[in-house]
């Protein structure tokens, strides 16, 4: 996974070609377009150059810490823009493993020096893309796997640790061997079990920090909020602060927990 966070780089995520405004634009004429194609944050060009970006073009989803200038329709651009600066760069050839906490600073987008040009942007939005689903999907499958090992450690047979269980995701868990079994599979009981159920066996013998209620709400997010999407191609962040920070917050929580579980019974 290391190797993998190392390969994926930021100018693999970002969008390119830039739709760009020019100096001369009135305010009211990039959001007409830049609305229509979602577009948040809209470099600007002098003689060819980008020299500035105009911030949150279609609405201020990232909190007035960031802009946008709170500019009129009828301001032009360059009275409204964000003037280009060094904190708005970001190397194409950076590892992709820390554009979040990179976004989590104003303001929450870059744009990509590549080959010493300018012509790409990355924002929150751009995390949905593939590289970055590959990149967090590799750490919810460590975080699974780990688990996965810890339980093994622990229990003598498979069967003890799914006992661990409620009634209802023991009969639950032996239903899908039952089928698999129909059809000439033969996984293991854990292998069955979801991620939620494998970190509840862990919690039940206070591997995780916190309690087995607390533990459990936790993956229960984590499930939803971010494995599901992940698998289904849902969106799981969006050009919000709000969003941005939580993705932030389930990654840490990711690690810390395959922490927790690697030292499990060891």
């Amino acid at each position: 996974m290391e190797r993998l966070g190392r390969s994926l780089q930021v100018s693999h995520l970002s969008s390119s070609p830039l739709r760009t405004a020019f100096l001369s634009d009135k305010v009211s004429t990039v959001r007409a377009w830049a609305s229509a194609a979602a577009i948040n944050y809209v470099p600007v060009r002098r003689n060819g150059r980008i020299v500035g970006v105009l911030e949150n073009v279609i609405g201020d989803l990232l909190g007035t810490d960031a802009g946008p200038r709170r500019a009129s329709e009828e301001d032009l651009v360059h009275t409204a823009m964000r003037s280009l600066s060094s904190d708005m760069l970001i190397e194409g050839g950076q590892p992709l493993g820390g554009l979040v906490d990179e976004l989590l600073k104003a303001p929450h987008y870059r744009l990509v020096v590549d080959g010493g040009q300018l012509e790409s942007i990355v924002t929150p939005s751009d995390l949905c893309k593939l590289p970055m689903r590959v990149l967090v999907f590799s750490q919810v499958a460590r975080l699974e796997a780990t688990i996965t090992d810890a339980i093994r450690r622990m229990y003598v047979t498979e069967e003890d640790a799914v006992s661990a269980l409620g009634q209802g995701a023991q009969a639950q868990i032996l239903g899908q061997l039952k089928e698999m079994h129909s059809k000439s599979l033969d996984p293991s009981l854990i292998e069955l079990a979801s991620l939620r159920q494998k970190a509840a066996i862990l919690a039940s013998r206070g591997v995780f920090a916190g309690d087995e209620h607390e533990v459990d709400a936790d993956f229960k997010d984590l499930y939803e909020r971010l494995r599901n999407p992940l698998m289904h191609a849902a969106s799981f962040v969006d050009d919000s602060l709000d969003a941005l920070i939580r993705l932030s917050r389930q990654l840490e929580f990711i690690q810390r927990r395959t922490a927790e579980a690697s030292a499990g019974g060891r």
